[in-house]
């Protein structure tokens, strides 16, 4: 009886596993096909030109390690490459491994920071490029009816923008003015990888605001950056980061314009990028980039999907001629209108607000 028992129990727990794990199968297609869905393609011209004339000298910069990383973010890779080559940005995509001459200047061991150093060095290097927009590699076209321009503050050495669903400015994407001081904010932060605690300090992402706190930070903040700098080398995760990120964001009394550097809000006409898993790859005519375009994630359920908006792949020959809008062979079912993306990101912004207040009120700073 005790024996029978027990493999009553064992059956019952194999096929409970069993249920879940169909669960979790189907429900995964399920999440699959609907995302996927669409009735029909839409083609859109790209309606908006460059001004030949006055046009500014404005590269787009893409850095990773090696050739092979770019395997991963080929969709986003796709689409900058033709958008670059439409509107006649020169495409700075530095595969380091094969300019050691210039990854020899930047001696930083993390990545994250190496990469700034390197791009302040490709800026030393082509003067005539007064701008660069900076891109992370999973960034891609998602409306190529924008130009860069829209997006330049010629009162800005460098712009950033803030990301929706946390407390952070964007570290992967930002335009910088090929000038001393932006050239010495780039280098400034990449060399903050020596200042780093010995803790999960969330690399460049973290470190960026305390480059802004260290050169921003009004004179009564010394005990408040004391405080910051204690949380952060206590962090263990990401909740541990966000929390210094939060305190030091709060020392700068939430600002967003600084002496020649500005950062740009959640919720802007004026942010060129944002994460394209917030609306489930939904967008409409104001955005211009997203975020998160990894092969991956690319249709696959979990944190940050990338669903995908289009119902082709991409011909690179074509972006040189008048079929380039064949390239972003759109389907349907993703493309909607600036007030449901913005009443969506405003939502989400709101509830990251209140998290940001709660979590400051318990910093006691």
């Amino acid at each position: 009886m005790i024996l029978f028992n027990r493999r009553r129990r064992l059956l019952f727990a194999i096929l409970f596993v069993a249920v879940l794990i169909l669960e979790e199968v189907y429900y995964s297609k399920l999440q699959i096909a609907w995302h996927s869905y669409y009735k029909e393609v839409v083609y859109r011209p790209i309606s908006v030109k460059r001004d030949v004339s006055g046009r500014l000298p404005i590269a787009v910069a893409i850095i990773v390690e090696k050739a092979s990383h770019l395997d991963y973010y080929e969709t986003a890779q796709n689409t900058v490459e033709c958008y670059c080559k439409h509107f006649g940005y020169p495409l700075l995509r530095i595969v380091v491994d094969d300019v050691p001459e210039i990854g020899a200047k930047c001696s930083q061991t993390d990545f994250m920071f190496r990469r700034h150093c390197i791009l302040a060095e490709l800026l030393r290097q082509n003067p005539s490029f007064e701008y660069v927009l900076f891109l992370d590699a999973d960034m891609g076209i998602i409306n190529p009816n924008h130009l860069i321009e829209e997006y330049i503050n010629p009162l800005d050495d460098v712009t950033f923008y803030e990301r929706v669903f946390n407390f952070e400015v964007m570290a992967g994407s930002y335009i910088v003015r090929n000038s001393e001081k932006g050239r010495t904010f780039l280098t400034t932060w990449a060399n903050y990888e020596y200042r780093v605690p010995n803790s999960f300090h969330g690399t460049d992402n973290a470190a960026l605001h305390q480059v802004l706190v260290d050169q921003f930070a009004e004179n009564d903040s010394i005990s408040r950056n004391s405080t910051c700098r204690s949380i952060w080398e206590k962090s263990r995760d990401w909740d541990g980061v966000w929390s210094y990120v939060a305190c030091a964001r709060s020392i700068l009394h939430d600002r967003l314009i600084f002496p020649g550097i500005s950062i740009r809000p959640k919720v802007s006409q004026r942010v060129w990028a944002r994460d394209g898993w917030l609306t489930n790859s939904l967008w409409s005519d104001k955005d211009f980039i997203f975020h998160g375009w990894q092969t991956r994630r690319l249709n696959k359920p979990g944190f940050g999907p990338f669903w995908y908006p289009f119902g082709g792949g991409f011909d690179l020959a074509k972006c040189s001629t008048s079929k380039v809008s064949e390239n972003w062979p759109y389907k349907d079912t993703f493309m909607t209108t600036d007030d449901v993306i913005e009443y969506h990101l405003r939502e989400k912004a709101a509830k990251v607000r209140q998290m940001y207040d709660k979590a400051v009120d318990q910093l006691s700073v």
